[in-house]
Order: structure tokens, then sequence, then C-alpha cells
């Protein structure tokens, strides 16, 4: 594990592997260790990279907790990129990670050899755009009021997934970026507002037409 500063905060990532480079990007309510299985089967053909993105997990703030936008979140990726590499590399990115992938996309393309986008919540892009938008901005106001259980809940209700309390399965640092029960059950991408809560701030940023995401 190894860490990159970067404006606003401490990236800890982990490199594994020989070949070119591959950089994992996980999605808001997922811990980077669960790409350790991939990490073990392609590590004989790629240079695996994964991160905690900022806020989340071992990758804390430098100031007071705030919301995050996409295109801070590709910028850590492209500072990521440019300290392992001076070679376009191979990049997949999952749920919001995917919307990082398609960011860095737009704004660092000759970093990116190619990028895979499993998943991504770009709402902007459907017909019905703002009705998924005022049901996440519902789960952030349900959190700043109730809190992050209550939040998550309603977020896997909407989605058709019941999601009740959990109890803690990890342990994420103990400074000042753990908030509550919820935030130390799993990794949080900003565990002052879960990343999930964020999603509106994440998916109004500009998202690639279907010819970006093709390139």
């Amino acid at each position: 594990m190894s860490t990159l500063r970067v404006p606003g905060a401490t990236l800890h990532y982990k490199v594994r592997g020989s070949g070119p480079l591959l950089l994992l990007i996980s999605g808001g309510s997922a811990d980077p260790d669960l790409f350790d299985g991939v990490g073990a089967l392609l590590g004989d053909r790629f240079t695996i990279a994964t991160y905690d993105p900022r806020g989340n997990s071992r990758s804390p703030l430098d100031g007071p907790l705030r919301d995050l936008y996409i295109e801070e979140l590709a910028d850590d990726a492209h500072l990521l990129l440019a300290e392992l590499t001076d070679e376009p590399a191979y990049v997949f990115g999952s749920s919001s990670g995917a919307l990082t992938a398609l960011e860095l996309l737009v704004k660092h393309s000759d970093q990116a050899r190619l990028i895979v986008a499993h998943e991504p919540p770009a709402f902007g892009l459907l017909p019905d755009a703002e009705e998924h938008y005022a049901f996440f901005e519902s789960v952030h106001a349900t959190y700043l009021s109730e809190g992050a259980d209550a939040a998550m809940r309603l977020f896997g209700k909407g989605i058709g997934e019941e999601r009740p309390g959990r109890p803690p399965t990890h342990t994420p640092n103990d400074g000042p970026h753990r908030q509550d029960e919820y935030a130390q059950s799993a990794p949080r991408e900003n565990l002052a507002h879960p990343p999930m809560v964020c999603a509106p701030t994440l998916t109004r940023s500009p998202i690639p037409q279907a010819g970006w995401v093709a390139a």
C-alpha cells in the first residue's frame, strides 16, 4: 500500500502484478479491496492498480467533510495514472467508479487505452432523468435529516433492494471522518455523505454521449 498526495486529500493505493497498467475504480459503496480476487487472476497479464477514492476508507480528506464531485474524482484518477505510468492505461470503473472513468475519458483521453464503464448511474442520458434526480435528492435529504441508515434504507427500497441496518464488518480509519454506525460498517466515498446519497452531485456533471462511451 502506497500513498499519493492530491489537492485536498491523500490517496492510498495498491499495485501488484506485471504488464500493462489496469486501473480498477470501485463504486461508491464498495471498498477497492473487493478487486483482490480479480488482481490475483489478472496479475500475470496486467499491473493491477486499485485505490481508495478521496474520503473513502484509507484516503482521508484534508479539511472539513463536504460533498464530492465527479470532476475531483476524475482528477484524482488522472494524477494517480500520471504517478504510475507515462503510457495509456486500461481503466475499469463500476457504478459511480464508472462515472469517474467516463469523466477521465472526457478530460484526459490520452491516458486511456480502453475504458470499461460497468453500470454507470448516468441518469442524464435517460428520458426520465429528472425523476431519478428527484429520488436521489430525497435520499440525500433523508440522510441530512435522519442519518445514513435511514437514507440507505430508502435508497435500497427505491431500487428494489431492501437494506436493513448492517452490523459492522469493516473498520475504517478512526479519525474525524468516521461519522456513525453505518460509516463503521463499510468504507465510504465520503463518510459525511454516503456515496449513493451523493449521487445527484456526481451525476449532474457532464456525462459523455454515446460516441464517447463507444470510444
